[in-house]
């Protein structure tokens, strides 16, 4: 191995050490930033929720949801399962194109951290895994937006593009797929067993 093949690799290690790093404290900032809004003045933080929750509960997606728990709970099974697949797999497409978009995966991060942070939630966002999937789905978004940086970084540098980007975006978009599923799955199925009302998101 060369000099300058030595240097792009260890240029890349570190650029895969300190980006997702990064990214992960800037979204978990404007996540517990939304946290703290809501605990301090939560009627600001009602006002900024409600026409996003009635966004969520009027998308094609919650329709689908609450399809497949219709179905679910009337013992159609196979349908349920198919319905379920559909949702998540467009959950993923979803998130994977969010992805693209840092400003607004910021501004999200702060929406979430309303929600987190208003208390009359609490139970549902308990059933439905709501923090540790957005944990992942943080986590797994950071590590997308940190390959994709490091493919633009190289591209400017007209440098060869490394593996760990490759690597980092793989193993991503594997953490958005299983995220994806697993909120699927409880705010469809696990979220109906307990809750009285139909599942909105």
């Amino acid at each position: 191995m060369s000099t300058t093949e030595y240097s792009i690799r260890i240029e890349h290690e570190y650029l895969a050490k300190i980006l997702p790093v990064i990214l992960i404290v800037t979204y978990s900032s404007t996540l517990l930033f939304g946290v703290s809004i809501a605990a301090t003045n939560p009627t600001y933080a009602h006002e900024v929720l409600e026409p996003a929750i009635k966004s969520i509960e009027e998308s094609p997606l919650t329709k689908l949801c609450q399809e497949a728990s219709n179905l679910w709970f009337n013992e159609k099974t196979l349908e349920a399962t198919l319905l379920i697949i559909v949702i998540g797999f467009l959950r993923s497409l979803s998130e994977l194109i969010t992805a693209l978009l840092p400003p607004y995966v910021a501004f999200t991060y702060f929406i979430e951290g309303l929600f987190i942070g208003t208390s009359e939630y609490v139970m549902r966002l308990i059933l439905v895994m709501y923090i540790p999937v957005t944990v992942g789905d943080l986590i797994s978004i950071s590590l997308i937006e940190s390959g994709l940086f490091q493919i633009i970084f190289s591209k400017m540098k007209n440098r060869p593009l490394g593996n760990i980007s490759v690597v980092l975006i793989i193993t991503g978009i594997i953490g958005i797929i299983v995220t994806s599923y697993l909120a699927t799955i409880s705010s469809c199925i696990i979220e109906g067993i307990f809750l009285s009302y139909k599942p909105s998101f």
